[in-house]
């Protein structure tokens, strides 16, 4: 159950604000997010209404800080309307709307609209800061509010927030199209959020290569790290209230219009489609395909009506208007071309429809023809499956929807392709009823199993996850009492075993690997340790490298990240027993990346190899080391290795070659009392992770890590280990001696 206030952050309200006769009416909304919001109330929140921020126009009218409905307490974001104006028709609608609906050609670019977007988002913020509390939940809504995420954590570090995006995220071919601080404003306003949801995994996956390419931050399945907190990216596909639909069959309203509709057609087959008007639902596009229907199958003239609902949206902006009349010319022309006397092929309304004509319609229906180009989920078609309860009709659907991730029994269609289209239809048309029954049958039982309550469950329940995982992850300072407490534990153990990285824990980074060589003090600390401890320099280096930095001490090593062990004294022990392959083509697949950007490297390691790109320019090698990356990922599928995505390093080894599979190993070996492990990298993650309980795990940094604890620097702990084997603190003088 959810703990605090919930508090919902969207550009509308969830009632409408009307004002007749100097008295405020109220007049709530029956859209699909308000019942997600609204399913909250059943167990999920403990609040008895839910907060909710949305834009009001006319101050002057309205002088109230907040309406309240009966489920909702409403507070308005007063925008005024020149100001809105630019911000919702401005960038909303004429930049953000097209660009992530793939219309770059109808997409403008213009710094005051995006000025005023950022006023409109600061507006939002500064009305919710004013009784804002740190245990409030806030779930921001959609593409009007980008920036809100970031603007809300500035104040408030430890609130919990959520975001959705109800539209398509692209591909970054054209997510880039944006200038450049667009871009950057947008991905550092969205990463203010501890959970960001999309409808389908490609948006996330477009998001996330958006992502590093934008501000070159990488995730780690679905996680990104932005400063010290984990950002958790996944897809929550948006569902409908099944039950509502499904149950609305029967209701008499719609059986009266129903059997209205039937009277009318007679025995004609009916197709069914119902959209706003505008261009990402591909409206001529599907017009285009009923007319290859016609043409293509003659034996369907006079047996067929395709009932057309457009319903009014933006018509007063110039593009939206020219594509009504582009789309009421070809139905004339079609009609026109096919028609007789006796029928009409195309039956077009311009309006709105009641939920009792929408679900007559629905279930009066043969087929219903759903061919958007592009849009994030498309709810029609979930609603078509959740209304025939009589198993009975055919959902004809384009695979550019989002809803087709969850409804592949559809027929499924390019709605660009106009004889796809046409073949459906005729397809859909003749499927006989067993069929028809089949297919419902599975899609409806998957929609009324996640319905749009179970949809707000989760990412309710996915933000609460998250937020606890930040808090596991979260590395304390080591200092004070937790210092005392290490240096107590050693000092009284019996066996003591440390297990340390070596680049950048124990050894700073270089340009040139080869020139990290241990100074003389790093000699004898090393030397004093295994006097005292059973030391194991864990690293990502080969065992040549490692023998002519460490091999004049005698301790153990281990090379390349477990794939060969060498305790002190002995040999060289290979650990890896799998097939390599993969090496051959993995290095020619480097070397054009060696070709493409210049000092990059490839250093060949026995068990594997890495791409070195730490000389190059570093905004240019990033987006290589990207393209690479994405390569030897896709690579990963056909052969036995592992991509690991370092610091300025992309290496590839064994599957079953990994630090944590080596520290594994070694403590079972070596049943110390004391265990110690360090490192600075992401894949000392994996000896974190693999460490005992009681062990002392320390991050070098203070990035979010499975590390017990952190130090600032490598200094530090230098300085820690050093206190171990010296009986007088502050001898060893270019250490810092505070652990802080």
């Amino acid at each position: 159950m959810q703990k605090g206030r919930t508090v919902i952050a969207a550009y509308r309200l969830p009632f409408s604000v009307l004002l007749k006769k100097g008295k405020v009416e109220i007049k709530q909304n029956s859209g699909g997010l308000v019942s997600a919001i609204l399913s909250l109330t059943r167990g999920v929140i403990e609040n008895e209404k839910i907060i909710w921020y949305g834009f009001l126009e006319k101050k002057e009218n309205f002088k109230e800080e907040q309406f309240e409905s009966e489920s909702f307490i409403g507070k308005p974001v007063y925008i005024s309307k020149d100001l809105n104006k630019l911000y919702y028709d401005g960038i909303c609608n004429g930049t953000i709307w097209p660009l992530f609906h793939y219309y770059p050609f109808l997409t403008r670019y213009n710094e005051e609209e995006f000025a005023a977007y950022e006023a409109a988002n600061n507006l939002f913020y500064k009305t919710l800061k004013k009784d804002l509390k740190e245990d409030d939940y806030v779930w921001i809504h959609d593409y009007h509010l980008f920036l809100l995420p970031g603007l809300i954590r500035k104040d408030f570090p430890n609130i919990k927030i959520g975001y959705f995006l109800h539209i398509p995220f692209p591909s970054f071919e054209i997510f880039r199209l944006l200038p450049t601080q667009w871009k950057t404003r947008i991905m550092e306003g969205l990463l203010g959020a501890d959970i960001i949801g999309f409808h389908t995994n490609d948006y996330v996956q477009h998001f996330l290569k958006s992502l590093k390419r934008v501000l070159g931050i990488q995730n780690n399945i679905h996680y990104v790290k932005k400063d010290e907190r984990i950002v958790k990216v996944d897809a929550f596909p948006i569902s409908i209230d099944f039950e509502l639909f499904n149950n609305a069959s029967e209701a008499k309203e719609v059986v009266k219009i129903r059997n209205r509709i039937k009277k009318s057609i007679g025995n004609y087959k009916l197709i069914f489609s119902v959209d706003r008007l505008d261009y990402s639902k591909g409206l001529i596009y599907r017009l285009k395909g009923f007319e290859d229907f016609l043409n293509r199958f003659p034996v369907w003239h006079g047996k067929v009506k395709f009932f057309m609902v457009v319903v009014p949206s933006r018509d007063t902006i110039l593009s939206y208007a020219d594509m009504k009349k582009e789309l009421e010319e070809n139905i004339g022309r079609i009609n026109g071309k096919y028609g007789k006397l006796d029928w009409t092929p195309i039956n077009y309304q311009y309006r709105s429809l009641s939920f009792e004509e929408l679900i007559a319609l629905y279930t009066a229906s043969d087929a219903a023809l759903i061919t958007p180009v592009r849009d994030g989920m498309n709810l029609v078609a979930k609603e078509f499956v959740a209304s025939r309860k009589d198993l009975q009709g055919v959902l004809i659907l384009s695979e550019m929807a989002g809803s087709a991730a969850e409804l592949g029994e559809a027929l499924l269609i390019n709605p660009t392709d106009s004889q796809s289209v046409s073949k459906a239809i005729d397809q859909g048309l003749n499927m006989s009823p067993e069929e028809q029954k089949e297919r419902l049958d599975i899609m409806r039982n998957r929609i009324s199993t996640y319905n749009v309550f179970k949809w707000s469950e989760d990412f309710m329940s996915a933000t609460e996850t998250i937020v606890k995982l930040q808090k596991k992850m979260e590395v304390k300072l080591l200092q004070g009492e937790n210092l005392n407490e290490i240096l107590k534990a050693y000092k009284i153990s019996a066996k003591r075993l440390l297990l340390l990285d070596y680049d950048g824990t124990l050894i700073s980074f270089q340009n040139d690997p080869k020139k990290a060589i241990p100074d003389e003090e790093i000699n004898r600390l090393i030397t004093k340790l295994c006097e005292e401890c059973e030391v194991y320099i864990i690293s990502g280096r080969d065992n040549a490298s490692l023998d002519k930095f460490l091999g004049n001490i005698d301790v153990n090593l281990v090379a390349e990240h477990g794939a060969f062990f060498k305790r002190a004294g002995q040999k060289w022990q290979d650990e890896v027993k799998s097939d390599q392959e993969w090496k051959q083509v993995v290095k020619e697949v480097m070397q054009k990346y060696v070709i493409r950007c210049n000092q990059s490297f490839i250093e060949e390691k026995q068990a594997g190899l890495v791409w070195h790109y730490r000389k190059s320019e570093p905004d240019f090698a990033f987006i290589r080391s990207r393209e690479l990356l994405e390569e030897l990922m896709d690579l990963s599928l056909l052969y036995d290795f592992n991509v690991m995505d370092g610091n300025k390093v992309i290496e590839v080894k064994n599957t079953n070659v990994n630090k944590g599979v080596a520290v594994r190993k070694i403590i079972e070996m070596e049943n110390a009392d004391f265990i110690l492990c360090a490192g600075d990298d992401r894949t000392d993650e994996d000896m974190f992770q693999a460490a005992t309980e009681s062990a002392f795990t320390i991050k070098i940094g203070q990035e979010p890590s499975h590390a017990k604890y952190s130090v600032k620097n490598k200094d530090s702990l230098i300085n820690l280990l050093w206190k171990f084997v010296s009986k007088k603190e502050g001898v060893f003088s270019h250490y810092d001696i505070t652990m802080s």
